[in-house]
Protein backbone atom coordinates (compact mmCIF):
# COMPACT_ATOMS: atom_id res chain seq x y z
CA UNK A 1 0.00 0.00 0.00
CA UNK A 2 2.84 2.41 0.85
CA UNK A 3 4.30 1.92 -2.63
CA UNK A 4 1.12 2.98 -4.43
CA UNK A 5 0.80 6.25 -2.54
CA UNK A 6 4.28 7.30 -3.47
CA UNK A 7 3.60 6.69 -7.18
CA UNK A 8 0.47 8.85 -7.19
CA UNK A 9 2.26 11.65 -5.38
CA UNK A 10 5.05 11.66 -7.97
CA UNK A 11 2.56 11.85 -10.85
CA UNK A 12 0.76 14.86 -9.39
CA UNK A 13 4.00 16.65 -8.92
CA UNK A 14 4.91 16.24 -12.61
CA UNK A 15 1.54 17.57 -13.77
CA UNK A 16 1.82 20.60 -11.47
CA UNK A 17 5.25 21.41 -12.87
CA UNK A 18 4.09 21.18 -16.55
CA UNK A 19 1.20 23.62 -15.85
CA UNK A 20 3.59 26.15 -14.40
CA UNK A 21 5.81 26.08 -17.54
CA UNK A 22 3.20 27.02 -20.17
CA UNK A 23 -0.20 25.80 -19.46
CA UNK A 24 -1.62 29.31 -18.57
CA UNK A 25 -2.35 31.83 -21.50
CA UNK A 26 -2.24 34.88 -19.22
CA UNK A 27 1.39 34.36 -18.31
CA UNK A 28 2.52 34.73 -22.15
CA UNK A 29 0.20 37.60 -23.43
CA UNK A 30 2.99 40.20 -23.53
CA UNK A 31 5.11 38.15 -26.15
CA UNK A 32 2.66 38.62 -29.12
CA UNK A 33 2.61 41.94 -31.22
CA UNK A 34 -0.35 41.01 -33.40
CA UNK A 35 -3.77 41.82 -32.09
CA UNK A 36 -6.06 38.95 -31.68
CA UNK A 37 -8.19 38.47 -34.84
CA UNK A 38 -5.84 40.38 -37.32
CA UNK A 39 -4.56 38.64 -40.54
CA UNK A 40 -0.82 39.21 -41.18
CA UNK A 41 0.14 41.17 -44.41
CA UNK A 42 2.08 38.88 -46.79
CA UNK A 43 5.52 39.95 -48.06
CA UNK A 44 5.50 41.42 -51.66
CA UNK A 45 6.13 38.93 -54.47
CA UNK A 46 9.32 39.78 -56.52
CA UNK A 47 8.78 40.72 -60.24
CA UNK A 48 9.53 37.84 -62.66
CA UNK A 49 12.85 38.04 -64.56
CA UNK A 50 12.18 37.95 -68.37
CA UNK A 51 13.71 35.04 -70.28
CA UNK A 52 16.47 35.97 -72.80
CA UNK A 53 15.25 36.43 -76.44
CA UNK A 54 16.06 33.48 -78.69
CA UNK A 55 19.01 34.03 -81.10
CA UNK A 56 18.00 33.44 -84.77
CA UNK A 57 20.42 31.19 -86.64
CA UNK A 58 22.25 32.79 -89.65
CA UNK A 59 20.68 31.34 -92.83
CA UNK A 60 22.97 29.24 -95.03
CA UNK A 61 23.57 30.76 -98.47
CA UNK A 62 23.82 28.69 -101.65
CA UNK A 63 27.13 28.44 -103.52
CA UNK A 64 27.76 30.94 -106.32
CA UNK A 65 29.31 30.06 -109.72
CA UNK A 66 31.86 32.50 -111.13
CA UNK A 67 32.71 30.55 -114.30
CA UNK A 68 31.05 31.43 -117.63
CA UNK A 69 27.77 30.09 -119.00
CA UNK A 70 29.30 29.64 -122.48
CA UNK A 71 32.36 27.93 -123.94
CA UNK A 72 33.79 26.99 -127.34
CA UNK A 73 35.36 23.70 -128.34
CA UNK A 74 37.03 22.93 -131.67
CA UNK A 75 35.96 19.65 -133.21
CA UNK A 76 38.34 16.64 -133.08
CA UNK A 77 39.88 18.02 -129.88
CA UNK A 78 40.04 16.13 -126.57
CA UNK A 79 41.89 18.79 -124.53
CA UNK A 80 40.22 20.62 -121.66
CA UNK A 81 38.44 23.81 -122.73
CA UNK A 82 36.66 25.08 -119.58
CA UNK A 83 37.40 25.32 -115.85
CA UNK A 84 34.48 25.37 -113.42
CA UNK A 85 34.65 27.79 -110.50
CA UNK A 86 32.29 28.41 -107.56
CA UNK A 87 32.51 29.79 -104.02
CA UNK A 88 30.50 29.51 -100.80
CA UNK A 89 29.49 32.99 -99.51
CA UNK A 90 29.26 31.81 -95.90
CA UNK A 91 31.77 28.99 -95.81
CA UNK A 92 35.51 28.79 -95.57
CA UNK A 93 35.80 25.72 -97.78
CA UNK A 94 35.15 25.71 -101.52
CA UNK A 95 32.00 23.89 -102.50
CA UNK A 96 32.16 20.58 -104.31
CA UNK A 97 31.39 20.75 -108.05
CA UNK A 98 29.71 17.87 -109.85
CA UNK A 99 29.09 17.38 -113.59
CA UNK A 100 25.81 15.72 -114.47
CA UNK A 101 26.02 12.28 -116.05
CA UNK A 102 22.88 12.62 -118.15
CA UNK A 103 22.02 14.39 -121.40
CA UNK A 104 24.80 16.22 -123.23
CA UNK A 105 26.86 16.21 -120.01
CA UNK A 106 27.42 12.47 -120.35
CA UNK A 107 29.81 13.17 -123.27
CA UNK A 108 32.19 15.15 -121.03
CA UNK A 109 34.22 14.60 -117.89
CA UNK A 110 35.24 16.85 -114.99
CA UNK A 111 38.68 16.60 -113.38
CA UNK A 112 37.91 16.57 -109.62
CA UNK A 113 41.21 18.28 -108.76
CA UNK A 114 41.57 20.98 -111.41
CA UNK A 115 37.81 21.25 -112.21
CA UNK A 116 38.73 21.31 -115.92
CA UNK A 117 36.17 19.89 -118.35
CA UNK A 118 37.11 17.96 -121.46
CA UNK A 119 35.22 15.74 -123.94
CA UNK A 120 35.41 12.03 -123.24
CA UNK A 121 35.94 11.46 -126.96
CA UNK A 122 36.63 13.81 -129.89
CA UNK A 123 33.45 15.44 -131.18
CA UNK A 124 32.75 15.67 -134.92
CA UNK A 125 31.19 18.87 -136.19
CA UNK A 126 29.81 17.08 -139.24
CA UNK A 127 28.06 14.53 -137.01
CA UNK A 128 26.71 16.43 -133.96
CA UNK A 129 25.96 14.25 -130.93
CA UNK A 130 24.12 16.77 -128.77
CA UNK A 131 20.42 16.32 -128.05
CA UNK A 132 19.38 19.09 -130.46
CA UNK A 133 21.96 18.10 -133.11
CA UNK A 134 22.98 21.73 -133.55
CA UNK A 135 26.55 21.46 -132.17
CA UNK A 136 25.60 23.27 -128.95
CA UNK A 137 26.10 20.96 -125.98
CA UNK A 138 24.36 21.92 -122.72
CA UNK A 139 26.38 20.82 -119.69
CA UNK A 140 24.85 20.94 -116.19
CA UNK A 141 27.17 21.67 -113.25
CA UNK A 142 26.11 21.54 -109.58
CA UNK A 143 27.96 23.16 -106.67
CA UNK A 144 27.29 21.69 -103.17
CA UNK A 145 28.35 23.32 -99.87
CA UNK A 146 29.16 21.59 -96.56
CA UNK A 147 25.48 21.75 -95.52
CA UNK A 148 24.38 20.12 -98.79
CA UNK A 149 22.85 23.30 -100.21
CA UNK A 150 23.10 23.24 -104.04
CA UNK A 151 23.33 25.64 -106.95
CA UNK A 152 23.26 24.62 -110.63
CA UNK A 153 24.76 26.17 -113.76
CA UNK A 154 24.12 25.27 -117.41
CA UNK A 155 27.07 25.82 -119.74
CA UNK A 156 26.37 26.04 -123.50
CA UNK A 157 29.38 24.58 -125.32
CA UNK A 158 29.57 25.40 -129.04
CA UNK A 159 31.58 22.95 -131.13
CA UNK A 160 33.17 24.68 -134.12
CA UNK A 161 34.22 23.34 -137.48
CA UNK A 162 37.79 23.11 -138.73
CA UNK A 163 38.96 22.59 -142.24
CA UNK A 164 39.70 18.96 -142.97
CA UNK A 165 42.91 19.20 -144.97
CA UNK A 166 42.86 15.58 -146.04
CA UNK A 167 39.40 15.95 -147.56
CA UNK A 168 40.74 18.30 -150.25
CA UNK A 169 44.13 16.74 -150.89
CA UNK A 170 45.96 20.06 -150.52
CA UNK A 171 49.64 20.39 -149.70
CA UNK A 172 50.80 23.17 -147.34
CA UNK A 173 54.31 23.09 -148.79
CA UNK A 174 53.60 24.30 -152.35
CA UNK A 175 52.40 27.63 -153.81
CA UNK A 176 48.66 28.03 -154.58
CA UNK A 177 49.04 27.30 -158.29
CA UNK A 178 50.23 23.77 -157.48
CA UNK A 179 47.14 23.02 -155.42
CA UNK A 180 44.63 24.78 -157.70
CA UNK A 181 44.13 25.18 -161.44
CA UNK A 182 44.66 28.92 -161.83
CA UNK A 183 45.32 28.82 -165.57
CA UNK A 184 42.26 30.96 -166.29
CA UNK A 185 42.74 33.50 -163.50
CA UNK A 186 44.81 36.57 -162.67
CA UNK A 187 44.99 38.19 -159.23
CA UNK A 188 44.55 41.80 -158.12
CA UNK A 189 46.50 42.80 -155.01
CA UNK A 190 46.23 45.55 -152.36
CA UNK A 191 49.76 46.80 -153.12
CA UNK A 192 51.23 49.02 -155.80
CA UNK A 193 54.03 47.92 -158.14
CA UNK A 194 56.60 48.90 -155.51
CA UNK A 195 54.94 46.79 -152.84
CA UNK A 196 53.52 49.77 -150.98
CA UNK A 197 49.98 50.22 -149.70
CA UNK A 198 49.23 53.50 -151.42
CA UNK A 199 47.92 54.72 -154.76
CA UNK A 200 45.04 53.97 -157.07
CA UNK A 201 46.83 51.65 -159.49
CA UNK A 202 47.07 48.34 -157.67
CA UNK A 203 49.29 45.50 -158.74
CA UNK A 204 47.96 42.77 -161.07
CA UNK A 205 49.64 39.39 -161.47
CA UNK A 206 48.75 37.87 -164.84
CA UNK A 207 47.96 34.26 -165.66
CA UNK A 208 51.51 33.26 -166.61
CA UNK A 209 53.19 34.64 -163.49
CA UNK A 210 50.39 33.49 -161.20
CA UNK A 211 50.75 29.95 -162.49
CA UNK A 212 54.52 29.98 -162.09
CA UNK A 213 54.29 29.70 -158.32
CA UNK A 214 53.53 33.30 -157.37
CA UNK A 215 52.74 34.08 -153.72
CA UNK A 216 53.32 36.96 -151.32
CA UNK A 217 52.20 38.13 -147.87
CA UNK A 218 48.64 38.74 -149.09
CA UNK A 219 48.25 35.63 -151.26
CA UNK A 220 49.82 32.35 -150.15
CA UNK A 221 49.30 28.74 -149.14
CA UNK A 222 48.07 28.21 -145.60
CA UNK A 223 49.25 25.61 -143.12
CA UNK A 224 46.31 23.39 -144.15
CA UNK A 225 46.97 23.80 -147.89
CA UNK A 226 44.22 26.36 -148.47
CA UNK A 227 44.64 29.30 -150.83
CA UNK A 228 44.74 32.27 -148.44
CA UNK A 229 43.68 35.82 -149.33
CA UNK A 230 44.55 38.67 -146.91
CA UNK A 231 43.48 42.26 -147.44
CA UNK A 232 44.39 45.26 -145.24
CA UNK A 233 41.95 48.04 -144.54
CA UNK A 234 44.33 50.52 -146.16
CA UNK A 235 46.15 49.85 -149.40
CA UNK A 236 46.38 50.46 -153.12
CA UNK A 237 43.02 50.51 -154.91
CA UNK A 238 41.89 49.67 -158.42
CA UNK A 239 40.99 53.25 -159.27
CA UNK A 240 40.78 56.75 -157.84
CA UNK A 241 37.02 56.31 -157.53
CA UNK A 242 37.14 53.69 -154.77
CA UNK A 243 38.44 53.56 -151.20
CA UNK A 244 38.32 49.78 -150.99
CA UNK A 245 41.13 47.26 -151.32
CA UNK A 246 41.15 43.69 -152.59
CA UNK A 247 43.06 40.47 -152.96
CA UNK A 248 40.84 38.93 -155.59
CA UNK A 249 41.01 36.55 -158.52
CA UNK A 250 39.67 37.73 -161.87
CA UNK A 251 38.58 35.12 -164.41
CA UNK A 252 40.62 35.18 -167.65
CA UNK A 253 39.31 32.70 -170.23
CA UNK A 254 42.15 33.57 -172.61
CA UNK A 255 44.45 31.53 -170.30
CA UNK A 256 47.56 33.61 -170.91
CA UNK A 257 47.05 34.43 -174.60
CA UNK A 258 47.86 38.11 -174.36
CA UNK A 259 46.84 38.69 -177.98
CA UNK A 260 43.26 38.66 -176.70
CA UNK A 261 42.12 41.82 -174.96
CA UNK A 262 41.00 41.58 -171.35
CA UNK A 263 37.80 43.50 -172.13
CA UNK A 264 34.92 43.21 -174.57
CA UNK A 265 32.83 40.46 -176.09
CA UNK A 266 35.73 38.18 -176.98
CA UNK A 267 37.37 34.90 -176.04
CA UNK A 268 38.48 36.24 -172.67
CA UNK A 269 34.94 36.80 -171.34
CA UNK A 270 31.53 35.12 -171.45
CA UNK A 271 27.96 36.18 -172.13
CA UNK A 272 24.48 35.12 -171.07
CA UNK A 273 22.56 32.74 -173.31
CA UNK A 274 20.00 35.53 -173.75
CA UNK A 275 22.62 37.49 -175.74
CA UNK A 276 22.36 38.03 -179.55
CA UNK A 277 23.76 35.27 -181.76
CA UNK A 278 26.74 37.41 -182.77
CA UNK A 279 27.81 37.76 -179.13
CA UNK A 280 27.27 34.06 -178.46
CA UNK A 281 29.65 33.24 -181.29
CA UNK A 282 32.30 35.78 -180.29
CA UNK A 283 32.45 35.09 -176.54
CA UNK A 284 34.76 32.70 -174.75
CA UNK A 285 31.79 30.97 -173.08
CA UNK A 286 28.05 31.09 -172.49
CA UNK A 287 26.43 31.27 -169.07
CA UNK A 288 28.46 29.87 -166.20
CA UNK A 289 28.77 28.32 -162.75
CA UNK A 290 31.26 29.41 -160.08
CA UNK A 291 31.71 26.97 -157.17
CA UNK A 292 33.82 27.90 -154.14
CA UNK A 293 34.37 26.01 -150.88
CA UNK A 294 35.87 28.36 -148.35
CA UNK A 295 36.08 29.73 -144.82
CA UNK A 296 36.11 33.33 -143.68
CA UNK A 297 38.93 33.61 -141.14
CA UNK A 298 38.63 37.25 -140.12
CA UNK A 299 36.77 40.46 -140.93
CA UNK A 300 37.48 44.05 -139.91
CA UNK A 301 34.84 45.13 -137.39
CA UNK A 302 36.24 48.47 -136.19
CA UNK A 303 37.08 50.52 -139.28
CA UNK A 304 34.78 52.76 -141.24
CA UNK A 305 31.15 53.63 -140.77
CA UNK A 306 28.53 51.29 -139.32
CA UNK A 307 27.31 50.10 -142.71
CA UNK A 308 30.87 49.04 -143.65
CA UNK A 309 31.89 47.10 -140.58
CA UNK A 310 32.40 43.37 -140.77
CA UNK A 311 31.48 43.05 -144.47
CA UNK A 312 33.44 41.65 -147.41
CA UNK A 313 32.63 40.45 -150.92
CA UNK A 314 33.53 36.81 -151.49
CA UNK A 315 32.32 36.30 -155.07
CA UNK A 316 31.04 38.27 -158.07
CA UNK A 317 29.84 38.28 -161.62
CA UNK A 318 31.28 41.46 -163.10
CA UNK A 319 30.22 43.10 -166.34
CA UNK A 320 31.69 45.97 -168.28
CA UNK A 321 30.77 48.62 -165.68
CA UNK A 322 28.19 46.95 -163.47
CA UNK A 323 27.81 43.77 -161.43
CA UNK A 324 24.91 41.41 -162.03
CA UNK A 325 25.75 39.97 -158.61
CA UNK A 326 28.01 40.66 -155.65
CA UNK A 327 27.97 38.06 -152.89
CA UNK A 328 28.63 39.37 -149.37
CA UNK A 329 29.61 37.84 -146.05
CA UNK A 330 29.07 40.03 -142.99
CA UNK A 331 29.76 39.42 -139.29
CA UNK A 332 28.88 42.31 -137.02
CA UNK A 333 30.85 43.27 -133.93
CA UNK A 334 29.56 41.28 -130.97
CA UNK A 335 28.02 38.55 -133.14
CA UNK A 336 29.51 35.08 -133.40
CA UNK A 337 27.86 34.16 -136.73
CA UNK A 338 27.88 35.91 -140.08
CA UNK A 339 25.17 36.49 -142.65
CA UNK A 340 25.26 36.13 -146.43
CA UNK A 341 23.42 38.39 -148.85
CA UNK A 342 23.64 39.42 -152.51
CA UNK A 343 23.43 42.69 -154.39
CA UNK A 344 22.09 42.83 -157.96
CA UNK A 345 22.94 46.00 -159.85
CA UNK A 346 20.53 46.96 -162.59
CA UNK A 347 22.50 47.75 -165.76
CA UNK A 348 23.36 51.43 -165.36
CA UNK A 349 21.06 51.65 -162.34
CA UNK A 350 20.62 51.00 -158.63
CA UNK A 351 21.33 47.96 -156.45
CA UNK A 352 18.67 45.49 -155.32
CA UNK A 353 19.57 43.40 -152.26
CA UNK A 354 18.67 39.77 -151.53
CA UNK A 355 19.11 38.42 -148.00
CA UNK A 356 20.10 34.75 -148.17
CA UNK A 357 21.22 33.88 -144.62
CA UNK A 358 20.39 36.34 -141.87
CA UNK A 359 20.14 40.08 -142.31
CA UNK A 360 22.36 42.78 -143.77
CA UNK A 361 21.14 45.33 -141.17
CA UNK A 362 23.74 47.24 -139.18
CA UNK A 363 22.25 46.03 -135.89
CA UNK A 364 21.25 42.50 -136.92
CA UNK A 365 21.34 39.74 -134.33
CA UNK A 366 23.14 36.45 -134.88
CA UNK A 367 21.52 34.78 -137.89
CA UNK A 368 19.73 31.55 -137.00
CA UNK A 369 21.61 29.61 -139.66
CA UNK A 370 24.67 31.83 -139.78
CA UNK A 371 28.27 30.97 -140.54
CA UNK A 372 31.05 31.16 -137.95
CA UNK A 373 34.54 32.40 -138.66
CA UNK A 374 36.76 29.50 -139.81
CA UNK A 375 33.69 27.43 -140.67
CA UNK A 376 33.62 25.69 -144.04
CA UNK A 377 30.78 26.39 -146.46
CA UNK A 378 30.25 26.30 -150.21
CA UNK A 379 28.60 28.82 -152.48
CA UNK A 380 27.49 28.38 -156.06
CA UNK A 381 26.65 31.22 -158.42
CA UNK A 382 24.72 29.89 -161.42
CA UNK A 383 24.08 32.26 -164.34
CA UNK A 384 21.71 30.95 -166.98
CA UNK A 385 19.99 33.15 -169.54
CA UNK A 386 17.66 35.48 -167.67
CA UNK A 387 18.36 34.33 -164.12
CA UNK A 388 21.10 33.98 -161.54
CA UNK A 389 20.73 31.46 -158.73
CA UNK A 390 22.81 31.44 -155.56
CA UNK A 391 23.00 28.29 -153.42
CA UNK A 392 24.77 28.09 -150.03
CA UNK A 393 25.58 24.69 -148.51
CA UNK A 394 27.30 23.52 -145.35
CA UNK A 395 28.17 19.88 -144.73
CA UNK A 396 26.40 19.04 -148.02
CA UNK A 397 23.14 20.51 -146.68
CA UNK A 398 21.59 23.54 -148.37
CA UNK A 399 21.24 26.37 -145.86
CA UNK A 400 20.42 29.28 -148.17
CA UNK A 401 19.24 30.05 -151.69
CA UNK A 402 17.96 32.92 -153.82
CA UNK A 403 17.10 33.63 -157.46
CA UNK A 404 17.67 36.92 -159.27
CA UNK A 405 15.52 37.70 -162.30
CA UNK A 406 17.61 39.27 -165.09
CA UNK A 407 14.79 39.65 -167.64
CA UNK A 408 14.45 43.40 -166.98
CA UNK A 409 18.02 44.12 -165.88
CA UNK A 410 19.55 44.98 -169.27
CA UNK A 411 22.50 42.59 -169.44
CA UNK A 412 21.65 40.91 -172.78
CA UNK A 413 24.50 42.61 -174.62
CA UNK A 414 27.04 42.81 -171.80
CA UNK A 415 30.17 40.69 -171.36
CA UNK A 416 31.05 39.12 -168.02
CA UNK A 417 33.61 37.35 -165.87
CA UNK A 418 33.66 35.72 -162.42
CA UNK A 419 35.63 37.04 -159.44
CA UNK A 420 36.52 35.16 -156.25
CA UNK A 421 38.57 35.89 -153.15
CA UNK A 422 38.39 38.91 -150.85
CA UNK A 423 37.16 42.40 -151.65
CA UNK A 424 37.53 44.48 -148.46
CA UNK A 425 34.58 46.81 -147.82
CA UNK A 426 35.57 48.51 -144.58
CA UNK A 427 37.54 51.69 -145.03
CA UNK A 428 38.85 54.80 -143.34
CA UNK A 429 37.78 58.03 -144.97
CA UNK A 430 41.14 58.82 -146.56
CA UNK A 431 42.35 55.23 -146.89
CA UNK A 432 45.72 56.28 -145.48
CA UNK A 433 45.34 55.59 -141.77
CA UNK A 434 48.28 53.23 -141.66
CA UNK A 435 46.21 50.67 -139.78
CA UNK A 436 47.42 47.07 -139.91
CA UNK A 437 43.91 45.59 -139.66
CA UNK A 438 43.25 42.85 -142.20
CA UNK A 439 40.49 40.55 -143.36
CA UNK A 440 41.24 37.00 -144.45
CA UNK A 441 39.55 34.13 -146.27
CA UNK A 442 40.76 30.64 -147.19
CA UNK A 443 39.61 28.78 -150.31
CA UNK A 444 39.69 24.97 -150.43
CA UNK A 445 37.94 24.33 -153.74
CA UNK A 446 37.56 26.57 -156.78
CA UNK A 447 35.98 25.72 -160.11
CA UNK A 448 34.15 27.33 -163.02
CA UNK A 449 32.23 25.88 -165.94
CA UNK A 450 30.76 27.49 -169.08
CA UNK A 451 28.76 26.30 -172.04
CA UNK A 452 30.34 26.67 -175.45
Amino acid sequence: MTFKFTQLFFSAAILSSLAACGGSSSSNSSASTTPVGTVPTPAPTPAPVPAPAPVSPIPNLAPVFSSSTTATLTENNTESFYVAAASDPDGSASPSIILSTTGDSALFELDPLTLAISPIGALDYEMPADNDENNIYNLVLTAVDDENLEQSLTVAVTVTDVADTQAFGLSPSVPPSENFDLSTWKIQLPTNDDGGLTGSDNKNIGEAELNSGYEDEYFFTGTDGAMVFRTPVTGATTSSGTRYTRTELREMLRAGDTSISTQGVNKNNWVLSSAPDSNLAAAGGVDGVLTVTMAVNDVIETAGENFQRGRIIIGQIHGDDDEPIRLYYRKLPGNTHGSIYAAHEIFGGEDIYYEIIGSRDNDAANPANGILLDQLFTYEIRANGERIEVIITRDDIQIGQTVIDLSESGYENDWMYFKAGLYQLASYANNTSGSDEVSQVSIYELSTTHDE
